[in-house]
């Protein structure tokens, strides 16, 4: 009687636990994203920003997290390993400075970690970065995860306001490391915009630098709603 409760009562709890996130599916399997069950969704103002939701105490935190993408013609007919190597050549904390610092709404940006993880068997450069912000009085945080694919780069990031981050941290990483491009994107992507110029920087940073900056934006002006 005893086990029979037992195994009942831990179905339950794996029940729950299952039914408490879902599973979002980018346009023509773009990319997977777990989110917990009580975040909204939003449509996004951008064509960059393919995904945007909102954590259900967004009134008092700020939270939510986007998912944005770029075309990138110069890694085409590369293998994953070569761009792992250009990438982890170009993308460090001078890099993150220099996109974070071109976000007109900031006053100032403090890199708070920064570095690169294995997903999948490819790489995937991290940072957590807090911002104050130019025209407000607030600071924010940030986490961005850039992954660069053949073709193409996506920036799954995550927003708050600073000093309720530690609110949201749990399900900030559950969402990234849940995080999952498609190497074979069908859909038609925005083109990259100049951020270098006249190819100051490598061809990685310089194609992900714009939609690294779009994706802070858009989540500041959420997190602040400007």
């Amino acid at each position: 009687m005893l086990r029979a409760l037992v195994i009942v009562l831990s179905a339950l709890a794996l029940s729950q636990m299952t039914s408490s996130a879902r599973e979002i599916v980018g346009a023509n399997n773009s990319f997977r994203v777990t989110v917990p069950d009580d975040w909204g969704q939003m449509a996004s103002a951008s064509s960059s920003v393919a995904l945007v939701v909102v954590s259900p105490r967004a009134a008092q935190t700020g939270g939510n997290c986007n998912v944005s993408v770029t075309a990138d013609a110069s890694s085409k007919g590369k293998t994953q390993a070569e761009i792992d190597a250009n990438a982890s050549a170009e993308v460090n904390e001078q890099f993150w400075l220099a996109v974070l610092g071109a976000t007109r709404l900031f006053k100032s940006t403090t890199i708070d970690s920064s570095g690169e993880r294995i997903h999948r068997g490819r790489k995937v450069f991290q940072v957590k970065a807090t911002s104050e912000m130019a025209n407000v009085p607030a600071k924010i945080t940030q986490v961005l995860n850039m992954h660069p694919l053949p073709g193409q780069i996506f920036v799954a990031s995550c927003t708050a306001l600073a000093e309720k981050f530690a609110v949201e941290e749990a399900d900030f990483d559950a969402i990234l490391a849940s995080f999952d491009p498609s190497a074979e994107l069908t859909v038609s992507l925005p083109r990259p915009g100049s951020f270098w110029g006249n190819g100051q920087r490598p061809a990685t940073a310089r194609v992900a630098a714009p939609i690294v900056g779009r994706a802070a934006d858009a989540g500041v002006r959420l997190a602040i709603r400007r």
